[in-house]
């Protein structure tokens, strides 16, 4: 991105998210001071907003160009979506979850690299038509696709994780659950929000 910024001077990227890990936000910081550092002219178009109301951003998404989605893996990506029902391009990496919502040069862009990001993000400012028509079709894409569809297998998914993780056990009159794998543990942890809808109440032992 510093590389392309540098290439379209009144173009700007941000980054707009709260912190989730920190040792990594730690090294993104680090990585965009290094490219501010060699190239000034990118301090005020290069950056992350770290901390930003849910309604404030709905605003500055509706004045965005562009949205990115570089993950190398993505469930449902909410920013997607949000960005199609507000009529913003998006330019997303070809893994599974962006290609359930975004077909490539249909509603949207999808790279595989970094040499075809470059190309697409090009392709984006110098083709004559192409946001009108990206826009056009995001919108009746999202409006169109069965949500309540995918909510199903999402649930699905997790009540099968949820029957080959754990195994309820009886200790001295309490009914638990013993998770036997380290990576399962992890994940209940990263997602209580979702697996403590399907969770009976019983409490979690790790073994």
């Amino acid at each position: 991105m510093s590389e392309l910024l540098l290439s379209y001077p009144d173009h700007y990227f941000f980054i707009c998210g709260s912190i989730r890990e920190a040792d990594y936000y730690k090294i993104c910081l680090s990585l965009l001071q290094s490219k501010t550092l060699n190239s000034p002219s990118l301090l005020s178009r290069l950056g992350i907003i770290d901390y930003i109301l849910y309604d404030d951003f709905l605003n500055v998404l509706k004045e965005t160009n562009l949205i990115l989605n570089t993950s190398f893996a993505e469930g449902m990506s909410g920013s997607i979506i949000e960005a199609q029902l507000l009529g913003v391009p998006v330019l997303v990496r070809n893994n599974e979850g962006n290609m359930v919502l975004v077909k490539d040069d249909v509603n949207g862009l999808v790279f595989g690299d970094m040499k075809e990001f470059c190309e697409k993000y090009k392709r984006i400012w110098e083709e004559k038509g192409l946001v009108e028509r990206l826009r056009d079709k995001g919108l009746e894409t999202v409006k169109e696709f069965d949500f309540n569809r995918e909510k199903e297998e999402y649930i699905e998914m997790i009540r099968d994780v949820q029957r080959e993780c754990y195994k309820e056990v009886e200790i001295g009159g309490e009914m638990y659950r013993l998770l036997a794998r380290k990576e399962v543990h992890q994940i209940f942890n990263e997602n209580t929000e979702i697996f403590n809808v399907f969770s009976s109440f019983f409490p979690f032992l790790l073994i």
